[in-house]
């Protein structure tokens, strides 16, 4: 056992968990043209552009859940327009690599076919199981309700590319940047199992900037 692995609580951590749309829908449609080797690229290629970009953004890749990633992002110096700017690229890359591996493959699309995403923070316990560094805690298990939450209400149709951020995460991060003006966030309201029937958080919508590949730095 590592002596100088540190267990215990964590500093601060911004939990993003992200989920990628349709996946077992894509995965038959591609099991029948017996290409799932475009699945295959897809993730690949996704997760090079997410390792890649782990310093420029300051995360860490904590864990892949079979369509999409957990980070985590320690809150000391992060800010609105770096978190939102973030969102927005791996969103454009997600839409960008299923346009190219993907969609040409398929004889239908479903309606849904971009990412999700959960967004809570707080403090983590940190510990290692069975050799591999494990993280629980309350912003864990919140932020990837949250994002299973984004699918509750509307059609399918309009979960693209949309996210659910608590209200901690938006008083304190998101509430303060002016550059971030071009988003709107709603207040809504959302069932999380075993934490609030009724959890007050923030809705936001990148569609439009993935359609239009507008950036924002």
């Amino acid at each position: 056992m590592d002596k100088l692995f540190e267990r215990g609580l964590t500093k601060e951590l911004l939990v993003l968990a992200i989920d990628m749309c349709s996946s077992s829908k894509l995965i038959e449609g591609l099991a029948v043209k017996n290409n799932l080797v475009a699945f295959d690229k897809l993730l690949q290629n996704l997760y090079i552009w997410i390792k890649s970009n782990t310093k420029k953004y300051n995360y860490e890749i904590y864990q892949f859940t079979g369509d999409g990633w957990i980070l985590l992002f320690p809150t000391e110096k992060l800010d609105g327009l770096t978190l939102m700017n973030f969102l927005v690229k791996v969103s454009q890359m997600h839409n960008k690599l299923r346009e190219t591996f993907i969609d040409i493959h398929l004889e239908s699309m479903p309606e849904s076919t971009g990412l999700t995403f959960g967004v809570e923070k707080g403090e983590l316990h940190k510990f290692r199981l069975g050799g591999e560094v494990r993280y629980v805690g309350h912003a864990l298990n919140v932020a990837c309700k949250l994002q299973d939450a984004v699918k509750q209400k509307g059609p399918e149709s309009s979960i693209n590319y949309r996210g659910l951020i608590s209200r901690g995460v938006y008083n304190s991060i998101l509430k303060r940047s002016a550059e971030i003006s071009e988003f709107k966030f709603f207040d809504v309201t959302r069932s999380l199992r075993n934490i609030n029937p009724k959890y007050r958080c923030l809705r936001v919508n990148l569609s439009d900037f993935v359609s239009s590949h507008k950036t924002l730095i």
